[in-house]
């Protein structure tokens, strides 16, 4: 917090400098928990769709691991239905933007079905009236004049199509779907991607045939090596102890002794 003030107050001193057309610059701080952990990549040879899927699946299976702050998806196809009025059809119809969105609206929800008792246990009941298919976009019903119906078909195009692409990932020069994970503050990095990398090999068994499961930037591999050379380090500081006990003691039993290793 100190060194956050202090460099607020030296930014604030130094404005005065900038030029008059430049941004107020911004202090933000930054914490290394916010970091992700691992990035774990989805390719192989089907379309991103497909990826897209599994690749949500895989995300919601990690949100449930102990510790996980956030996993987001990048890269992938979003599925988007798109209804494209005709403005000469509407025109012609003379039917409104307004009224072909209400009238879609209307259409694509579930009603309220009252409830019903069983046993001692009450159940809300609701009637799934959402779209399923492009064909029931297509047969809405907008208006009805003298007994003829105007379709939604009639008057606009149902586009079974995607998002626009926002974000992309790419593993050796292949498009993939990676899903980015970050940890909350204080969490054991070590458990955490201990039980994703068991999470990864569960879903390599069911899906390995047509997607390659990547592991990357997995921060507790620098960890271990550290761990590994302070276990090393410990080691080496014990028996150049008891050496040097040893050689100046002269018994190896006194030396173990003013160690505490024999009683």
């Amino acid at each position: 917090d100190t060194a956050l003030s202090n460099v607020r107050e030296r930014v604030d001193l130094a404005k005065p400098e900038l030029p008059d057309d430049a941004e107020d610059p911004i202090i933000t701080e930054i914490s290394f928990s916010d970091f992700p952990i691992m990035n774990i990549t989805l390719s192989g040879d089907i379309d991103l769709v497909e990826l897209k899927r599994v690749a949500t699946l895989l995300k919601d299976d990690v949100n449930r691991v102990k510790g996980i702050l956030d996993a987001r998806i990048i890269g992938g196809l979003e599925r988007e239905i798109r209804v494209e009025g005709d403005p000469d059809l509407l025109a012609y119809y003379n039917v409104s933007f307004d009224e072909l969105i209400d009238a879609i609206r209307q259409e694509n929800q579930n009603i309220p079905g009252g409830s019903i008792d069983v046993g001692d246990q009450t159940y809300l009941v609701r009637v799934p009236g959402e779209f399923e298919e492009v064909a029931e976009i297509e047969d809405v019903i907008v208006r009805e004049e003298d007994g003829v119906a105007i379709y939604v078909r009639d008057v606009a195009e149902v586009i079974d199509g995607f998002e626009d692409v926002t974000s992309y990932s790419r593993i050796e020069m292949e498009q993939a779907v990676s899903v980015i994970v970050t940890r909350r503050a204080g969490e054991n990095i070590i458990r955490i991607t201990d039980e994703l990398r068991e999470l990864v090999d569960s879903y390599e068994a069911q899906y390995g045939n047509s997607i390659d499961f990547t592991v990357l930037d997995d921060v507790s591999d620098e960890i271990r090596e550290q761990l590994h050379e302070l276990e090393n380090n410990i080691l080496t500081g014990l028996l150049l102890v008891l050496t040097v006990l040893m050689i100046f003691l002269g018994k190896i039993r006194t030396g173990l002794i003013k160690f505490g290793v024999v009683a």
